[in-house]
């Protein structure tokens, strides 16, 4: 947009263009030209182009998707032909592809007869292959060149009723005075199935003769000494990409038409910033390629290609250059253009709007208010108001100063100490307080500029500690005032429920909840809030589950699975392409869930979504959740509970989860084993075999609450059996992690099952569990398995308590160490020494002491410790023979060990 409106003759011809503002059909362009004049006319640094963006449709009508990255020549495209479309006549619709649209011929031409067959077709842009080209004009060389159509690819001369030899090619009929070049740097590979960016070196000049790619040129008058005069462009502007072929960032550097000295005077235009730019650099900043020599871990030197190159490429015909440039003399200002009077008097009206912004948004000025504030403060130390007037007036001034101004900058000393002052009011008076609460609920968008929209950290964290202090304060002083209590009706309170301050600021923030889908970085700090008010008590929880915060927070984890009602579906949209952009923060959203459904009870029969739970309506300990909250909570289309995954896969949510667990399954409510119980134990058993095996932490957490609440052994049994399967499976990742739930584990108490049922089962899969870890890579890891394996087996066996079944676990954890040693480490090729099976050489060695027979023990052992020897030999043999001088006894060692390994196999 920056390149077309510094084309004066096409910003003229789009401001001068006849629109009516009412017609829908002609909105796109209606909002192009204000667009131009507002960048022309404003006073601000950068114009907002929202209204334009609104009004682009695709070619099915449809409107784009400012979330996803278009390609700027396909951009490109689609708004000329939206715009051409919405032109009022003919007459005009032809003048606008006279700017910068052409006519090219699509020509095959006969080597063996006279014939020639063309086809003419419009164009807007030439698309230039760079692949193997290094400058513009080879590349449009090749463009008019063409191909050879001969042998099996002849062409058919329809006039000639004949296959001949032909040349294929295009070649330019009518050029613009406005050319644009596309630089064909994206490519499809067919290979990786993904598209890529060629970063190639490719030069283009500040001029360029067009005259030797028209069809006249071409046509065969190369050798006539009286061949037309050169057809000459200039550079006035570069369109540079840097990044990847997914992902990246677009910019201009422009030339000034009416540049007021002698030489060409150029821009940077990046985003809302412009600034000069010296055009002798346009060689290294936009020709691409090489950006110098590096090294790689090895040693090997390669070149680093440059991020950045340019896309397209903007030349104007001299001669129009030329006779556009006006006598300026020492005139640094570009004259306007003439702008329609209403739009000129609509943007003189924003411009003096801005001005008073601008001097508004002064230092001076907030630091003028907190200096009235200071004064008033001191002045009711000594005279107070008894009607509270004057404390009022400060305290307004000083919050809407915070909200519009102070809150708007990243990093503020005046809006600190303005912050520092409001919040003494609020400590000093509980009256302030309320005044807080009733500037902050009845004022619009109050929450969303200060904390829901606001992009500055500490801006928001002001903003919250406010509003805890000032809650606090009036929960403890002014509690008639704060909520509805259990003795409300009994009492008889004049005030209402809906007027409590509890009330109106958990509806004030419910009215915010919309502006989220805007800034997923303010998540983090809106559903801390929320969490910190629930966390007050039992009352908070409530209004809110009365407003429907559960409801809303469950819908947003699952709103790319849910459908759009009708009337919410362009905001809806908006919601579930978070998920698919990128997972936003989920840490205190899941505390927010947690907090709430401590009151609720998803085993108790769902309620009414319209039925209030509010103390004074109820008198039960716990609530139903209502039928929308249970079918979100139960939400789950492959038997895992989505909403559950969602939060345990973002790792942050893993002890409040816990706890909701627990609370669910030990429910008064909950059955022994039953639907929902079925739906937990599955979904958290579902995300322990992950990979890195490490993320299956959370999951593996929420199994021990599980464990702890549960009435079922078989529940327990089966958690630890799935569990005991996985470990093997978890290669060099996730060993501490697993050793930490059988620790947690081993200390568990249930008072619902027999006491130790849960060591006993941990005994019984010991074989399964216990091997991978005492040959972990981790050496801390294996001693503190061994020492785990001590506390729940050893110790029984030595003791000689319930001798049996420990001593079916000794034989189970020695098979289970035979097997996994045999069949993992020969297979999977581990990395390993001498250190790596002392634990568990040491662990068959107290197996040992409880075997019956003990002949056929030792002999397995000596088998075993051989195959240890052998596996560590061929890591030394690996590692010798990657060496320039490894030795060659190591073979001999190796085989020799095979025999003697067959003999004790064979017996």
């Amino acid at each position: 947009m920056t390149q077309l409106f510094m084309n004066r003759s096409f910003r003229a011809f789009i401001l001068e263009m006849p629109v009516n503002p009412t017609d829908d059909s002609q909105k796109l362009l209606y909002f192009m030209k204000v667009l131009f004049a507002r960048m022309q006319n404003s006073y601000m640094k950068a114009v907002e182009p929202k209204d334009f963006v609104e009004a682009i449709t695709d070619y099915e009508g449809e409107q784009i998707d400012i979330a996803v990255q278009m390609d700027v020549d396909e951009f490109f495209n689609l708004i000329f032909d939206r715009l051409e479309g919405q032109m009022p006549s003919m007459e005009l619709k032809s003048s606008f592809r006279s700017h910068y649209g052409g006519q090219l011929v699509q020509q095959v031409k006969s080597n063996e007869c006279p014939h020639i067959s063309e086809r003419n077709e419009p164009f807007s842009a030439i698309q230039c292959d760079i692949k193997g080209k290094s400058t513009l004009q080879e590349s449009l060389k090749a463009y008019v060149e063409g191909e050879i159509m001969d042998g099996d690819n002849k062409y058919s001369c329809t006039t000639c009723d004949r296959h001949v030899d032909a040349v294929k090619r295009t070649c330019l009929k009518d050029i613009p005075d406005h050319l644009i070049f596309h630089l064909k740097r994206f490519e499809f590979d067919l290979q990786t199935m993904h598209r890529s960016k060629i970063n190639d070196c490719f030069e283009f000049p500040t001029s360029i003769d067009m005259r030797p790619y028209t069809m006249e040129y071409l046509g065969g008058c190369e050798n006539n000494s009286e061949k037309s005069l050169p057809d000459m462009f200039e550079l006035v502007g570069v369109l540079v990409h840097s990044g990847t072929a997914e992902s990246g960032h677009y910019y201009s550097y422009i030339r000034n038409r009416l540049s007021p000295s002698g030489s060409p005077e150029w821009f940077e235009f990046n985003d809302s910033e412009v600034s000069s730019f010296d055009p002798s650099t346009i060689p290294a900043a936009c020709y691409g390629g090489s950006d110098g020599i590096t090294r790689d871990a090895m040693g090997q030197t390669y070149a680093l290609s440059k991020p950045y190159s340019a896309y397209m490429l903007f030349y104007e015909r001299s001669s129009l250059l030329l006779s556009s440039e006006p006598n300026l003399g020492t005139v640094a200002v570009q004259p306007k253009l003439s702008v329609p009077r209403d739009l000129e008097l609509e943007i003189h009206r924003e411009n003096e709007y801005f001005i008073r912004k601008y001097c508004m948004f002064d230092n001076n000025h907030i630091e003028f208010v907190r200096k009235l504030l200071d004064q008033q403060q001191r002045l009711i130390k000594h005279m107070p108001h008894p009607d509270h007037v004057y404390e009022k007036k400060a305290l307004l001034l000083g919050l809407d100063t915070l909200e519009q101004i102070a809150t708007r900058f990243k990093d503020s000393t005046e809006g600190e100490a303005l912050f520092n002052v409001l919040n003494a009011y609020l400590i000093q008076c509980p009256q302030c307080c309320l005044e807080f609460f009733d500037w902050l609920c009845e004022k619009e968008d109050a929450i969303t500029n200060l904390l829901v929209c606001n992009p500055y950290a500490k801006a928001r964290g002001n903003f919250m500690r406010l509003v805890m202090f000032a809650l606090n304060q009036v929960r403890r002083k002014r509690p008639e005032l704060y909520g509805p209590t259990s003795e409300s009706d009994a009492d008889g309170h004049d005030i209402e429920y809906e007027d409590t301050v509890l009330y109106k600021l958990c509806s004030s923030l419910m009215r915010s909840w919309n502006g989220l889908q805007w800034s997923i970085k303010t998540w983090n700090d809106y559903f801390s809030l929320l969490a910190s008010i629930s966390a007050l008590g039992d009352l908070e929880k409530v209004v809110m589950l009365d407003l429907g915060f559960l409801r809303k927070t469950m819908e947003l984890l699952l709103m790319d699975h849910l459908q759009a009602p009708r009337k919410l579906e362009y905001l809806f949209d908006n919601f579930a392409k978070i998920w698919t952009k990128r997972r936003p923060p989920l840490g205190n959203l899941g505390a927010v869930i947690g907090g709430l459904m401590s009151l609720c009870d998803p085993n108790m029969r769902p309620c009414r979504d319209d039925e209030s739970r509010t103390f004074f309506l109820r008198r039960i300990p716990k609530f139903p959740l209502t039928s929308t909250e249970y079918d979100f909570f139960t939400f789950s289309p492959k038997n895992h509970l989505v909403m559950l995954t969602r939060l345990l896969e973002s790792q942050a949510t893993t002890e409040s989860m816990g706890i909701l667990i627990a609370h669910i399954v030990k429910s008064d409510a909950a059955p022994v084993e039953g639907p929902l119980l079925e739906q937990i134990k599955a979904t958290l058993i579902s995300g322990v075999p992950v990979d890195p095996a490490q993320d299956a932490e959370p999951f593996l957490m929420c199994l021990l609450y599980f464990i702890q609440a549960t009435k079922s052994p078989n529940y327990v049994k089966e958690i630890l059996r799935r569990v005991a399967d996985e470990v093997p499976t978890i290669g060099t990742d996730g060993g501490p992690e697993h050793l930490l739930f059988f620790e947690e584990l081993s200390n568990l108490r249930n008072p619902n099952l027999k006491q130790n049922l849960i060591r006993w089962r941990m005994i019984e899969f010991v074989g399964l569990w216990a091997p991978p870890l005492l040959t972990y890579c981790d050496g801390t890891v294996r001693d503190k398995t061994e020492r785990l394996l001590d506390e729940i087996l050893f110790n029984i066996l030595q003791d000689g308590c319930d001798r049996p079944r420990a001593r079916k676990g000794a034989e189970d954890l020695m098979n289970g160490c035979f097997a996994f040693i045999e069949s993992r480490f020969p297979r999977t090729r581990q990395q390993c020494d001498e250190k790596t099976f002392e634990n568990v050489l040491r662990v068959l060695d107290k197996c040992g002491e409880y075997q019956d027979d003990e002949e056929a023990f030792r002999a397995r052992g000596d088998g075993l410790r051989l195959l240890i020897e052998k596996i560590i030999l061929e890591e030394e043999d690996a590692d010798l023979a990657s060496d320039e001088w490894g030795g060659s006894d190591i073979g001999s060692d190796t085989h020799e060990m095979e025999v003697q390994l067959d003999e004790y196999n064979s017996t």
